[in-house]
């Protein structure tokens, strides 16, 4: 409640700002706002989805430009009509950077340096398209916010409706950071792969994601030459893509508000100090960046954050519910045939055939058999060379890993993958809703999620029950791993993928999890295929092995028979013994 009231009357407090600040000052402020909002846009696509862009100003300048032509050029309704265009055109060319940079794996860094470049480009066309942008002089006379002959704002009414115009845009972006659709990019940022296999199409999140933030920000542009009713290369310009940069490194990359802010305070001395002092003002800027980069990397809104009590840290509440049922489809067997993956003139799997029937089958094998390779082609994210596989009547072969996961498949990877930022709860939603709710409702939906009793028990074994509100960065390495094995089984699978899931446990833990296993796989009558080094855990839960060398089958049989078996014996313990 009191967090919430703080929200709402720091919202007020724009536009009122705006107000009784006066005519010049008043003026800047609504400036600055929307310095903010962009800003606070660029902290969404950094901070929560991983993705860094250093052209940001680019969208700023297509909002911008749009909005002064179509305001100067169209004398009925122009500005209106210009500054829905300029917020449209600036997400088009945001969505189309994404279609070439964000469709693979992301590299940060050659994302980064493909917005940059295309900064430059931008520039030297607003520059050289002077019939349209006016070139190096700009485009002057852009009316104010105006309804043609109907209504045209004073300089109050607009400086007003552009503050609250900036406070909504800020919230859009809120909502959609602390949304399950957030915790989507959250988990993405740290564990793309996971994010996957928990039925996200990532790509597609990064590049919706990229393009919303292009969006508000070219509307941010284009408010901002109706408020200056001017507009210049600045707006384009490489040191408003810095300064973007640096106000959402300083002020905190995962706090929209604390981006929001810094960008106008900063803006406001910068303004009041740059006349007298430019060059000390450029220099103290710079020690200030490098401050806080190496003093406060998370920025002043975190450092302000971790200082207050408990109670003001901002949760998301996260309802979770047992499932009615458990599983659908139980009973189907994986059947995997001539699975063959090739790296150069490596082969890592060569020729593998196994089937899986309900019950745990494990790969077992020296280091180097091809044990998580294979696992990685069942779950789609190493393409194998050749082979098909499916489970019951469901052909896996060419799926990517979000359409296995809503065809049942659930896969664990051999080191934790969740996100240390998100909830033990929230984390578990995450897994959860992949598979149950559309990617666009997750903006409006509730963090809930109906987990199965499988999920439930595993937490119980590991004790997180009464950690599901804890970040999940302050657990153990072995209570991550009893995380993400209850997401695991969180999605109601037909089919579970495990690499090494007991790997850093305790031997309690490993028993545990391994009765666990036996018992769930027998009454959900699913394959779960595990690849594991623990004899233990393979002794007490498995009911098939296969035995791995050299990335073909040595050997499949039961426990015992895989024990008695002296390929087996000579694989693992040399010719001579």
């Amino acid at each position: 409640m009191i967090r919430r009231s703080i929200a709402v009357l720091a919202s007020v407090s724009v536009p009122m700002v705006a107000l009784m600040l006066g005519g010049y000052q008043g003026g800047l402020f609504a400036q600055f706002a929307l310095y903010g909002v962009a800003t606070a846009a660029l902290a969404l696509c950094w901070g929560f989805a991983g993705i860094l862009s250093l052209g940001h100003a680019v969208s700023f300048g297509i909002g911008a430009y749009v909005a002064a032509w179509c305001g100067i050029n169209i004398p009925e309704g122009g500005t209106i009509l210009g500054i829905l265009l300029g917020g449209l055109a600036a997400g088009f060319v945001s969505m189309l950077v994404g279609l070439v940079g964000l469709r693979g794996r992301v590299n940060v860094i050659t994302f980064a340096l493909l917005t940059f470049v295309l900064l430059f480009g931008a520039v030297e066309v607003v520059n050289q398209l002077t019939p349209i942008t006016g070139g190096f002089n700009g485009l002057a006379g852009v009316p104010s916010l105006n309804l043609g002959d109907l209504w045209t704002a004073d300089p109050v009414s607009q400086r007003v409706i552009v503050t609250i115009a900036a406070v909504g845009l800020l919230w859009s972006l809120i909502v959609v950071a602390r949304s399950p659709f957030g915790g989507v990019l959250v988990l993405a940022k740290t564990h793309a792969i996971r994010a996957a296999s928990s039925g996200y199409n990532i790509p597609a999140f990064r590049i919706g994601t990229f393009s919303f933030a292009g969006v508000v920000t070219g509307l941010a542009g284009a408010l901002f030459s109706t408020q200056t009713q001017f507009v210049a290369p600045d707006q384009i310009s490489l040191a408003l893509a810095t300064n973007f940069v640096l106000w959402a490194m300083i002020g905190s990359r995962t706090s929209l508000i604390g981006s929001f802010f810094t960008a106008i305070v900063i803006s406001f001395i910068t303004n009041e100090l740059a006349d007298r002092f430019l060059t000390v003002w450029l220099l103290a800027m710079g020690i200030i960046f490098i401050a806080v980069v190496v003093l406060i990397p998370d920025g002043v809104a975190e450092a302000v954050l971790k200082r207050l009590p408990e109670r003001w840290h901002p949760r998301r509440v996260v309802t979770l519910t047992t499932a009615t049922e458990d599983t659908s489809g139980g009973g189907a067997a994986l059947e995997a045939k001539a699975i063959t993956c090739v790296f150069g003139k490596f082969t890592a799997v060569d020729d593998v055939n196994f089937t899986a029937r309900g019950g745990v089958h494990c790969l077992i094998g020296p280091n180097g058999a091809g044990k998580s390779t294979l696992l990685n082609a069942l779950s789609g994210t190493v393409p194998p060379s050749n082979g098909t596989w499916r489970i019951g009547d469901t052909d896996l072969t060419k799926m990517r890993p979000w359409h296995m996961a809503r065809a049942g498949v659930a896969r664990k990877f051999q080191t934790p993958a969740i996100a240390p930022e998100l909830t033990v709860a929230q984390n578990l939603a995450v897994a959860r809703m992949g598979v149950t709710v559309h990617p666009l409702a997750l903006i409006f939906t509730k963090w809930r999620a109906d987990l199965t009793s499988t999920a439930w028990r595993i937490l119980e074994a590991g004790d997180l029950v009464r950690l599901l509100d804890t970040p999940a960065f302050r657990l153990s390495h072995g209570q991550r791993q009893i995380l993400e094995l209850a997401m695991t089984f969180a999605s109601r699978p037909t089919l579970v993928l495990l690499d090494e899931p007991t790997a850093g446990m305790t031997a309690g833990e490993t028993a545990s999890v391994a009765e666990i296993l036996r018992t769930e796989a027998s009454a959900l009558d699913i394959p779960i295929v595990v690849v594991e080094h623990d004899m233990a855990l393979i002794r007490s839960a498995a009911s098939a092995v296969t035995v791995l060398q050299a990335g073909r089958v040595l050997a499949t049989g039961t426990v015992e028979e895989i024990e008695n078996n002296a390929d087996v014996t000579r694989a693992y313990v040399g010719e001579g013994h």
